[in-house]
């Protein structure tokens, strides 16, 4: 039962918390000291790109779980486990759910082509297939709620044609 304004508020810090926590984890997974990933993790908390989306929380909410999911890529490859599968599904599947579909395909994208490098140099195919897998799954995790909203996309706004005249609305609202 908190005002909306204060429970936004709240959302916000958590997920620049979040977020500079994936981070340190992910600096520290690329080796990083512990200083040098507190910096970083700070660093990216605290970097305008992330504290001028405050005003829009899917944002945020959607890239705090980034540095989580590059992270548990590199785990899995580096040291294969159940644990490094599971953060890798719920950060995909997270990421998904946080709302921003657009920061969220930057994610994935950016997450393909990590886990794509990761596979080429281990040559590990089972832990290539695993990986693959666990995103599979976070999608999963996420459907129920994505595919709905992609398929309601359908009646946007932004699907209708640009005109001259609607140019020029625009412009007059400006």
């Amino acid at each position: 039962h908190l005002p909306t304004p204060l429970a936004i508020a709240l959302l916000a810090w958590f997920h620049l918390g979040w977020a500079g926590l994936g981070v340190y984890l992910l600096a520290r997974r690329l080796g990083a000291t512990k200083t040098g990933a507190s910096l970083g993790g700070a660093s990216f908390t605290l970097s305008a790109f992330m504290l001028s989306w405050t005003a829009l929380s899917s944002v945020i909410a959607t890239v705090s779980w980034i540095p989580w999911l590059f992270a548990s890529i590199l785990w899995l490859f580096q040291a294969p486990s159940r644990r490094a599968f599971a953060i890798l599904a719920v950060s995909t599947g997270m990421m998904l759910l946080a709302g921003h579909l657009q920061f969220c395909a930057y994610g994935l994208l950016g997450g393909a082509f990590l886990g794509l490098w990761q596979a080429l140099a281990s040559q590990n195919v089972k832990v290539s297939l695993s990986a693959v897998l666990a995103v599979a799954f976070g999608c999963g995790i996420a459907a129920p709620q994505v595919i709905p909203v992609l398929d309601y996309g359908k009646f946007s706004h932004r699907r209708a044609e640009a005109t001259q005249a609607g140019y020029e609305a625009y412009v007059a609202s400006g």
